[in-house]
């Protein structure tokens, strides 16, 4: 089995203080080096607002300092690596939730990902906003709002359960009546997927796995461009597969293990074609954002050499 060498891990660790952001630095630390989960909590905070939400680049393709959902959303992704018990991590998600109460849609049922501030501020083409604060990624509902419906179960179960059943229910209903769907939404679905009950599990599988098999791509020549790969889908080994077989997860694996000890890190393979000036500075922080994020995943699977 092909394991990321020791020496790749600790060149990496010297070589990502020189381009990616303190967050990223410090859940490095966090998950390589047994730092403590403070340092992580202070990084976050750079990026929350006084409203509880998270903005200020958080996901680099929004340089908007503004709130926003998807901005929360990533947030609380990190926030679901640190121990939740804790006073500190437990108050940022607390915000972090009351911003998402307070921003609820009702007549969408859910969140818009972003807002028309997006707009004033460097951004990529597809988060620009139309005139009702809308963009391309709201044309499907499920992201981030399936996501968001999962975290709420996640950290306030009776509550998520009860206040969002309407929503849901319906996020079971769009999806079974879809006769497509985008993989952002399908990752929504998935990241929200532990967090559902045995009866939404048990509707929601069959046709997970169905638009899974018709999205991913297992052409490893076209790997290098934005297309859906096996550890798209996938956040360990204890993870509900989706059809996904363990040929397909290892022919992953060894492909990013081969680019990391090519490169010693993670590259996007998506670029904005707009504002010159700031992309330089989003592709470093989106750098940081795969290579820890993928090595936390080979982490997972075994894969880092001990």
């Amino acid at each position: 089995m092909l394991q990321l060498p020791k020496q790749i891990v600790d060149l990496i660790k010297d070589d990502i203080k020189t381009y990616a952001r303190p967050l990223e630095i410090a859940l490095f630390n966090y998950h390589f080096d047994g730092a403590s989960y403070k340092p992580v909590i202070e990084a976050l905070k750079v990026f929350q607002n006084e409203d509880g939400g998270f903005g200020h680049a958080i996901e680099p393709d929004i340089q908007m300092p503004n709130s926003s959902a998807i901005g929360t959303t990533v947030a609380l992704q990190i926030l679901e690596q640190l121990p939740t018990e804790e006073d500190e991590v437990a108050e940022i998600v607390d915000k972090c939730l009351a911003y998402l109460s307070r921003s609820y849609h009702a007549r969408r049922m859910g969140w818009t990902a972003a807002n028309i501030f997006v707009n004033d501020y460097p951004h990529a083409p597809w988060w620009h906003a139309d005139e009702k604060g809308l963009t391309a990624v709201d044309a499907r509902w499920g992201n981030p709002t399936v996501e968001i419906l999962g975290h709420f179960i996640r950290l306030q179960h009776d509550r998520g359960e009860v206040t969002f059943k309407e929503q849901l229910d319906y996020a079971v209903k769009q999806l079974l009546e879809a006769t497509e769907t985008s993989e952002h939404e399908l990752f929504c679905y998935i990241s929200a997927y532990p967090y559902f009950n045995k009866e939404r599990q048990d509707q929601l599988r069959p046709v997970i796995t169905r638009h899974v098999k018709k999205l991913l791509n297992m052409n490893v020549e076209e790997w290098n461009t934005y297309v859906p790969r096996p550890l798209d889908f996938i956040k360990s080994p204890d993870s509900e597969m989706f059809g996904i077989t363990t040929d397909q997860i290892t022919v992953h694996m060894e492909y990013i293990i081969e680019k990391l000890i090519q490169n010693g890190r993670l590259t996007t393979n998506w670029e904005w074609g707009t504002y010159p000036e700031t992309w330089p500075k989003a592709k470093s922080a989106w750098e940081g954002i795969l290579t820890v994020k993928t090595l936390v995943l080979l982490k997972t699977f075994g894969r880092l050499e001990e």
